[in-house]
């Protein structure tokens, strides 16, 4: 949900789990007019081994249900689904447009609105921003080399962002591309130091 910052609406969420092993997908599909579908799991099972008695989970659990609540107000997002399991979320969505995606990245940003998703005519620009899963994990005075290697050891984040039909690479930094219309940030192949940016032309 939020490609930049690991999903602004689950900091709660994050900050939590950070102490323990979590998985997070996200999968960001555009179709040609640049409408498209998201998706995002969670997977908090190694999380809740630790939890003998169960309490912190629900807590967790019940921050995220609310935090969530929020995208259901948001411009251009429509046909959202949730499902809580025991140890793991599920949520989707339809999003109209770019600015839409914008507009649910702002989230609780109190006014300091960024754009992490742009398009200029056939141009489409996007960018994961770790800052914030860093800060979920700060200890003092910890170096972001030193940073980026217990995150690693913490959490597994994927993002997927795939097109209806073929586009050209203007851009690619910390992305692997799968295929001329797939591409994949994986934090277990391209760390958390440094940002994933994708930016390419659609034809």
């Amino acid at each position: 949900m939020k490609i930049n910052s690991l999903l602004k609406l689950t900091g709660l969420l994050l900050a939590l789990a950070a102490f323990q092993s979590c998985i997070i997908e996200e999968q960001y599909h555009f179709d040609k007019d640049m409408s498209g579908t998201y998706s995002m799991s969670f997977d908090l099972g190694k999380f809740a081994e630790k939890d003998s008695t169960g309490e912190m989970m629900k807590g967790v659990m019940d921050g995220l249900k609310e935090e969530l609540s929020q995208i259901e107000s948001i411009e251009g997002i429509s046909s959202i689904e949730t499902d809580y399991g025991m140890t793991t979320v599920d949520l989707s969505y339809r999003f109209a447009d770019v600015e839409a995606l914008n507009r649910i990245e702002n989230v609780d940003n109190e006014g300091k609105e960024q754009t992490y998703f742009s398009r200029k005519k056939n141009v489409l620009s996007i960018a994961l921003n770790l800052d914030e899963v860093k800060e979920s994990a700060k200890r003092d005075k910890k170096e972001d080399e030193e940073m980026g290697e217990m995150l690693s050891a913490m959490i597994q984040y994927r993002v997927k962002v795939s097109f209806d039909e073929p586009v050209s690479v203007i851009k690619l930094a910390n992305f692997n591309q799968v295929d001329s219309q797939t591409f994949v940030y994986d934090s277990e192949v391209n760390g958390f130091e440094s940002t994933p940016t994708l930016k390419v032309k659609l034809k």
